[in-house]
């Protein structure tokens, strides 16, 4: 359950990024000529407190909640404040442990922007650097390529069309923990984006400190729920890649 949400003084924008800061995190400093709605995500309130001074966020949310996840924060604030969102064409997620590696989020957007319409995607991510802890390998950037055409995007940074949006936000609470919501959102669009031009690095072991076998279990009963073959059954595929003359 959302505690409070503060809302600074901004005009609605194309782009929203919805970002969860953890314990041990911290929020941006303020980004020159950012062109996107900031929303930031906390489950601790000293830190929440602490950063009502220091963030530049648009919007702060906090959820002590912690067995909360973000994906379940962000449908219940899509709910409860829609007025959030309007206006908002391209919609990302992020977790607090993957940034951007020599790139911004105003550079995600926009190649999304451009390359979306062209190849029929609803839904995408940055690629993760090779030096990044990762789960797919299909996800690990490819150097000289600038984006690829898959089957497959997971949940650490995902990016969307307004339209893949409102046809995924309702599957966000589907499982406890968020798990096995990107093969769902990736079998219904069919085709996806890996950014690779616009990597993120990822700093921090996957599953943490959650009981992965449970995790599993609560994937697969999904799958099951939805007439889904468990991820991991079949190998994802590249459909297309896009190299750049410095290839």
């Amino acid at each position: 359950m959302i505690s409070a949400v503060v809302t600074a003084a901004h005009q609605p924008r194309s782009r929203l990024l919805v970002r969860q800061i953890g314990p041990g995190r911290e929020p941006w400093p303020e980004l020159a000529r950012r062109t996107y709605t900031l929303v930031e995500l906390y489950f601790d309130a000293a830190q929440w407190s602490r950063a009502a001074t220091d963030s530049h966020a648009d919007v702060m949310v906090l959820d002590t909640d912690r067995g909360t996840r973000r994906s379940r924060i962000v449908k219940e604030l899509w709910q409860r404040r829609r007025e959030l969102f309007d206006g908002a064409q391209t919609i990302a997620m992020s977790e607090d442990d993957a940034e951007p590696c020599g790139c911004t989020w105003d550079d995600v957007f926009a190649l999304f922007e451009e390359v979306a319409p062209i190849e029929r995607c609803g839904i995408g991510q940055p690629a993760l650097t090779r030096d990044s802890f990762w789960g797919h390998e299909i996800t690990r950037q490819i150097r000289g390529c600038r984006y690829r055409v898959t089957d497959f995007c997971e949940n650490m940074v995902p990016v969307f069309t307004r339209a893949a949006w409102e046809r995924h936000v309702e599957s966000f609470d589907m499982t406890a923990l968020g798990n096995g919501l990107d093969v769902v959102w990736s079998e219904r669009e069919g085709r996806c984006l890996v950014l690779d031009s616009t990597p993120f690095v990822h700093d921090r072991p996957l599953g943490g400190s959650y009981d992965r076998w449970a995790m599993e279990l609560d994937s697969r009963a999904l799958y099951r729920r939805l007439g889904i073959l468990p991820d991991g059954w079949r190998e994802r595929r590249t459909l297309k890649r896009v190299w750049t003359e410095a290839a």
